[in-house]
C-alpha cells in the first residue's frame, strides 16, 4: 500500500486522537488473541465503504507480520472511531473560525 491510512481517506488526525485509535487497535488485538472480539451490532452503512476497505488492507499488516487478523466487527468499530474524530475535529475547526463579536 504506497499510502498511509490518513492519505487514502484524506484526513489528518492529532496526536492525542492518533493515540487514541492505537490504544483502540491494541486492544482489539488484544481481544482476537483471547479470542473475545467485539460484536458489532450497529447498522453497516454502505457509504462507509473507502473507510473499511482502508482498514482492511491495513489489516492485512498485522496478518502477515503477527499472523492476527480483525474481524469486520472490530473493523466497523474502528470506522465509526475514525469517522466520530474526523466529525468532531471538523465541527471544532469550523467553531474556531467563527469570527467573535
Amino acid at each position: 500500500m504506497p499510502f498511509g491510512i490518513t492519505c487514502r481517506i484524506q484526513v489528518e488526525y492529532k496526536n492525542n486522537k492518533r493515540l487514541s485509535i492505537m490504544t483502540h487497535l491494541a486492544c482489539a488485538l488484544e481481544r482476537v488473541i483471547l479470542k473475545n472480539e467485539l460484536s458489532y451490532n450497529a447498522k453497516r452503512n454502505p457509504l462507509d465503504k473507502l473507510y473499511f476497505d482502508t482498514l482492511k488492507d491495513a489489516n492485512l499488516i498485522f496478518k502477515k507480520a503477527l499472523s492476527l487478523e480483525l474481524s469486520e466487527d472490530e473493523l466497523y468499530y474502528m470506522v465509526d472511531i475514525i469517522k466520530e474524530y474526523q466529525l468532531t475535529d471538523t465541527f471544532n475547526a469550523y467553531v474556531t473560525e467563527i469570527p467573535k463579536n
